[in-house]
């Protein structure tokens, strides 16, 4: 066994994690397989939140396994890429999957053809299995997110859970599109090489810190469920509480519904009963 392999089964109870997972299953029975890899990431995608609640209040996420475990497993919160994505190649890891992080940087608004104008802000991993290495992902928070593992090879395509997806090939970068009404939209693109833990700690810190980063001006929390993807948007918080957010819920077909939320307790109150982030008062 690798020692990152006794590091990530020493800080993560595997056994917490696959129940706030819903998985009914104990660790010994998920072997290292793709059939492992589609349950666990999908099932995470559902469980766990996509959430800014501490870099918009001037907190910046730990990425080490035990943090992530504390935050994300036993406090049921939420997080971003870094956290999310950090969590789930823990969790592979110590199923007994080779797990290697690749550096994203999302082209939402911009289109494949301006990804050098966005910074290397997101986090996907590609996961070794006994069918080849697959794009994993349970980190996007975004309509077009990843629902389950698809193959790292060019023109790769893949419909799942009412979302159809495809990987292409450049030269340098893999671009991850998914299937819209009016065509295939890219959603971001990925460096082909490893990106070393150090890169991951200065991108958590930038989009945690910086002024400008879309995470540290206003609230974002964002869930898929089985049959939508719910988006809540609020303005950025004043003593630690947001007073105004929207929320908005996309469903499979296509129809969407919007509602106004005023004043902390309502957004508190979708936050924990609709969007399932643990710990809000």
């Amino acid at each position: 066994m690798s020692s990152s392999s006794r590091s990530a089964k020493t800080a993560l109870d595997l056994a917490a994690y696959l129940d706030r997972l819903g998985i009914g299953a104990a660790p010994s029975a998920l072997p290292p397989t793709l059939a492992t890899l589609r349950t666990v990431q999908r099932a995470q995608l559902l469980a766990v939140p996509f959430e800014n609640l501490d870099p918009v209040r001037g907190v910046v996420p730990a990425l080490d396994v035990a943090a992530l475990a504390d935050k994300l497993v036993r406090r049921r919160r939420g997080g971003y890429c870094f956290e999310l994505n950090g969590l789930l190649s823990a969790a592979l890891t110590a199923l007994g999957f080779t797990v290697r992080p690749l550096a994203g940087r999302v082209v939402l608004g911009v289109g494949d053809e301006g990804w050098a104008s966005r910074p290397a802000t997101h986090l996907a991993l590609a996961v070794a299995t006994e069918e080849g290495i697959h794009l994993a992902d349970a980190g996007f928070g975004a309509p077009g997110a990843l629902p389950e593992p698809l193959p790292l090879c060019d023109g790769a395509e893949r419909a799942a859970h009412g979302r159809r997806h495809r990987l292409v090939r450049h030269e340098d970068r893999w671009s991850l599109a998914a299937l819209k009404p009016d065509g295939w939209e890219t959603q971001y693109v990925l460096s082909t090489t490893p990106t070393p833990s150090v890169d991951s700690e200065v991108a958590n810190w930038y989009v945690a810190t910086h002024p400008r980063s879309p995470f540290t001006r206003r609230l974002v929390v964002q869930r898929t469920t089985a049959d939508a993807h719910l988006a809540l948007l609020g303005e950025p918080p004043v003593n630690g509480t947001t007073e105004r957010a929207e929320l908005t819920t996309t469903y499979a077909d296509g129809r969407s519904a919007r509602r106004s939320l005023t004043g902390w307790a309502q957004v508190a109150a979708a936050l924990r009963e609709e969007l399932g982030v643990g710990g809000v008062e």
